[in-house]
């Protein structure tokens, strides 16, 4: 068993992505996806995922220990908020984190460009990696 028979492995494709440039693009597409999500999140709230992230945020600055404590009344507001978002930040960026993997495993458009990309970087790595390396007759 020689080269020929050689698995490529997943840092070989995400290498050949990146010197194509292709990772950067889907990159910039699935960051582009989620601003629009965030976007539809605060603006619309239709949705049933949307409408319980807002609530969860909503719910924590509620419970907020920040708020809450006595004397928060004569904090400044920019003093309250960031106290607010200090406390609550990791929970909302987890939700916001999860909303990403929503939109990257759903099926449509994102998650087909991603395995269409990756299946032909793959493809065409193996195809070369055959041509260096031709069968015996």
């Amino acid at each position: 068993m020689g080269e020929e028979n050689k698995k490529i492995r997943k840092e070989e494709v995400i290498a050949k992505l990146k010197d194509d440039g292709d990772f950067d693009k889907l990159c910039l597409k699935i960051i582009r996806k989620l601003k629009d999500k965030l976007l539809y999140i605060f603006l619309r709230l239709s949705n049933k995922f949307n409408f319980k992230l807002r609530n969860n945020i909503i719910s924590a600055v509620k419970q907020s220990v920040a708020l809450n404590h006595l004397g928060s009344e004569n904090m400044k507001v920019r003093q309250l908020s960031d106290a607010i978002h200090d406390e609550i930040r990791n929970k909302v960026i987890g939700q916001i984190s999860d909303s990403l993997w929503e939109i990257i495993r759903s099926e449509g458009s994102t998650r087909t460009e991603i395995t269409k990309t990756v299946v032909s970087h793959r493809n065409n790595n193996e195809s070369k990696l055959a041509s260096c390396f031709p069968q015996p007759s």
